[in-house]
């Protein structure tokens, strides 16, 4: 069993999140912050300054040149400050590569017994990045955006902070629950890798086995976001670390029950990684917890999608002028 779990965990973390089928966002000027002691991290800052501001949380190995392009001129249009960044051992973030590849086995005996856990970093760490990014940025409270992975971190963050989080959207999201089978579509994840292939090749195969229906699938643009997230960070092991940090974390129904924040969760309805009813969950498990699914749409945010996640966002977080 630990074996199933390491082998669908690193095929999943070789590559982002998704492959969006919208233009990739655009390159600006990037900024490095220190956050905390050893930890620095890349981000942008766009929108107005006095807008209000909202933390978009990127999923497992994805890196913020990731983020759809309509998504962030979407936010950006409703007059909000946006930030996106690199979560750490992502991207031009602190990395990791010393801690190489995660031993599963170890790291299960030790979450079995509560025994220090053999990593180079926890989700709880990853979780407090996202607050500690908004005060390096003087940043008191914020809307935030998490998309699988990054959901996770969210929903940490307004656990552990509720007093910095105004709201969350919840993409792709999973409570951990063991019951709930991930992959959902093993077959189709099956496909996430080219035998023989390079980096290059495996981010294009799993962007396409993440994507839903095949109408939601563009491979020209799929191949642009591997190309620019390669360019920036080629140490596929980060994402692998980031995945066991997040798998560590186990099930969280019992934390995320103490959200306070007016939430949205949404999720594609063909998602083949995290099923449908994982989200499901997250949405009758935070209280008072709006729900969305989306026809057509995998583990990517398809244009539909985006228009989901920026309506989701205007009515718990409505801007005004």
């Amino acid at each position: 069993m630990r074996k199933i779990v390491q082998a669908v965990w690193v095929a999943v973390a070789l590559a982002a999140v998704g492959a969006p089928a919208t233009a990739m966002a655009k390159a600006s000027k990037e900024g490095i912050v220190a956050i905390s002691s050893g930890v620095t991290i890349a981000y942008q800052d766009m929108g107005p300054k006095t807008g209000r501001p909202i933390i978009l949380v990127a999923g497992t190995g994805m890196q913020m040149v990731e983020w759809p392009q309509a998504l962030l001129k979407g936010l950006t249009a409703q007059g909000r400050r946006v930030i996106i960044f690199d979560n750490r051992d992502a991207g031009r973030s602190t990395s990791y590569p010393q801690a190489g590849l995660p031993d599963f086995g170890a790291l299960f005996m030790a979450k079995a017994s509560g025994s220090k856990l053999p990593l180079p970093y926890t989700g709880e760490d990853m979780a407090q990045d996202v607050t500690a990014l908004m005060t390096a940025l003087k940043i008191k409270k914020a809307d935030i955006l998490g998309m699988s992975g990054g959901a996770t971190l969210a929903e940490l963050a307004a656990v552990k902070s509720p007093d910095r989080v105004s709201s969350l959207v919840l993409v792709m999201s999973n409570s951990g629950n063991p019951a709930l089978p991930v992959p959902a579509d093993p077959k189709r994840m099956a496909t996430a890798q080219v035998p023989g292939g390079d980096a290059l090749a495996n981010r294009i195969a799993l962007g396409k086995a993440l994507a839903g229906k095949d109408a939601n699938y563009d491979a020209l643009e799929t191949e642009a976001f591997a190309k620019a997230a390669l360019a920036r960070n080629n140490d596929p092991l980060g994402g692998i670390r980031q995945g066991a940090a997040l798998l560590a974390l186990g099930d969280l129904r019992g934390e995320i029950v103490r959200i306070k924040a007016p939430t949205y969760v949404i999720h594609g309805v063909d998602d083949p990684l995290v099923p449908l009813a994982a989200g499901e969950e997250v949405a009758k498990t935070v209280p008072g917890a709006k729900w969305q699914a989306v026809e057509g749409m995998g583990h990517n945010l398809t244009a539909g999608g985006v228009r989901a996640v920026l309506r989701a966002i205007s009515e718990v977080a409505p801007v005004t002028r």
